[in-house]
């Protein structure tokens, strides 16, 4: 599929917390602005049978215990002010989080979807529940975003790459954050020690092409494990941005080993990225049309 004129890049956001909506925002901007697109901020109000609200009407709730999620969304427009990047706020409420967003995925004819990650994952979920859920069922790219560990800053990002679709992405991904930041990037290859290093060439430069037109350093690292590799090379960039490393039928391997060390691990700011498979994306697809040929 690719992407006309006349459709728009749409990006949803999916935030509960008033905090994170800065971390949040500042990579939607980036993602959304660079590709002439627009954000949709997502708050879901979540009616359970014990609550409370169980027996108040959606529109009942929306009205009269909206208030934190208004305060969402005006510190979401607050953070795109001053850009051409168009932002709507949307209220929603159900009895299941992660349902609710896959909806407003679908409702939203959504091509990618951010989500934060506060590593409180209960023990029979790598990152979370809701967050294992909507990567695992979501009809668009996924972005996972580790709140708390926010970039001071962006000077340097890192990418490991395999060749995958989801490190291509990844590659993507990163060199619109660091075209919106005057940054480098840093493409890396992890290989064990002492083997012959293949011919990486052609994976540099698929990986160099994705990443657009930021300044562009590669590397082939020699270590044991790829995931500490990956970890200890964090330390020297202000973002990581780790593509996913396998597809499985189970959500724990939603994501794959490596990302999930990553994530936990890394100091600085990780963002996890899932490529939507069963179609081209349109991210991909506005790639493709500004790239020369």
């Amino acid at each position: 599929m690719s992407l006309s004129a006349d459709e728009t890049y749409r990006l949803l956001v999916s935030v509960g917390n008033p905090q994170h909506v800065e971390q949040l925002m500042r990579t939607a901007r980036d993602l959304a602005g660079a590709r002439g697109g627009e954000i949709v901020v997502l708050s879901v109000v979540v009616k359970s049978r014990e609550s409370p609200f169980a027996l108040m009407t959606d529109e009942v709730i929306k009205r009269d215990f909206s208030g934190r999620r208004q305060e969402i969304h005006d510190r979401a427009v607050e953070m795109v002010s001053g850009t051409d990047v168009p932002v709507t706020g949307e209220v929603r409420v159900g009895s299941d989080l992660s349902k609710s967003i896959l909806r407003a995925i679908d409702d939203h004819d959504a091509d990618a979807a951010l989500l934060g990650w506060d590593e409180r994952p209960r023990a029979d979920f790598v990152f979370g529940s809701t967050v294992d859920r909507v990567v695992h069922r979501a009809d668009c790219d996924v972005l996972v975003e580790k709140i708390g560990a926010e970039a001071d800053g962006v000077e340097s990002v890192l990418v490991p790459t395999t060749g995958s679709p989801h490190a291509t992405f990844a590659a993507e991904v990163a060199g619109t954050i660091a075209a919106a930041n005057d940054a480098r990037v840093e493409v890396v290859h992890v290989v064990p020690p002492g083997e012959d290093v293949p011919d990486v060439d052609d994976l540099f430069d698929e990986t160099v092409a994705s990443v657009g037109d930021a300044e562009v350093r590669t590397r082939v690292v020699e270590h044991r494990d790829v995931a500490d590799a990956i970890v200890s090379l964090t330390d020297e960039h202000d973002v990581t941005v780790v593509g996913a490393t396998r597809d499985g039928p189970f959500q724990r391997f939603v994501f794959g080993a490596i990302p999930r060390v990553v994530g936990t691990r890394a100091s600085g700011t990780v963002i996890i990225t899932k490529r939507y498979r069963d179609v081209p994306s349109r991210l991909s697809s506005w790639v493709a049309r500004v790239t020369p040929s």
